[in-house]
């Protein structure tokens, strides 16, 4: 469904909009290290360049989803230090093949789902963007704010009918996972965030509350 569609969206935008800074990170720390921005010294051996590059990158990555799992610097980067560590001291517990995987997934994880990320981005913008007779398609030039703005009209002037089925609760089994999926579009559509939209927080909100409430008089 489209409301499901644009979550997803948001969600995917969030992680990409941390893509630019990782690329900055690395170009600063690869370029200090390996060719000191020297254009001349990069070409001297491009190959071995770009691989220190998508390495660096791979373990910035790998720090920065340390710190986005704890929601904090320094108990991020302090996870992601005894991670290597214990990986470090129990090798030689580990098979050789079991080293390489951690290794590359340390290494090149990162960059393989941040690529897969920006594709799948694309993908669902297609679907959600590319619907016959939506708003963005029939106003050439509509931005993410009023394409939500269109959807929010849509959905108001849709009536009674619509408000009584449910929409972003549509596919949750029991009162655990709608409160599991109203914390996750919280995340997304709350005004305080860069993605939120006050118009959706609200649909949101009411079919949260609506739906909660019927829980509570079939339990009563």
């Amino acid at each position: 469904m489209d409301e499901l569609k644009l979550l997803k969206l948001a969600e995917l935008r969030s992680k990409i909009g941390a893509i630019p800074a990782k690329l900055l990170v690395t170009f600063l720390i690869s370029g200090g290290l390996y060719w000191q921005f020297s254009f001349e010294k990069f070409m001297e051996d491009p190959g071995t360049n770009i691989f220190a590059f998508v390495v660096t990158y791979g373990i910035i990555s790998y720090f920065w989803l340390c710190v986005k799992m704890t929601r904090n610097w320094l108990v991020g980067f302090g996870v992601a230090i005894i991670l290597i560590l214990v990986w470090v001291g129990s090798m030689d517990k580990m098979s050789e093949v079991f080293q390489v995987l951690i290794g590359g997934a340390i290494c090149f994880g990162g960059p393989v789902i941040d690529v897969l990320t920006v594709i799948r981005y694309f993908v669902i913008r297609k679907q959600v963007f590319g619907i016959p007779g939506n708003a963005v398609e029939d106003e050439p030039g509509a931005d993410w704010g009023q394409w939500q703005e269109n959807r929010s009209q849509e959905g108001q002037q849709a009536g009674q009918a619509q408000e009584s089925a449910p929409v972003f609760f549509a596919d949750c089994k029991g009162q655990a996972g709608i409160k599991r999926r109203y914390r996750d579009l919280c995340r997304v559509y709350h005004p305080d965030n860069g993605n939120g939209s006050p118009e959706v927080f609200n649909r949101i909100t009411e079919e949260y509350e609506r739906l909660m409430a019927q829980y509570g008089q079939e339990n009563a």
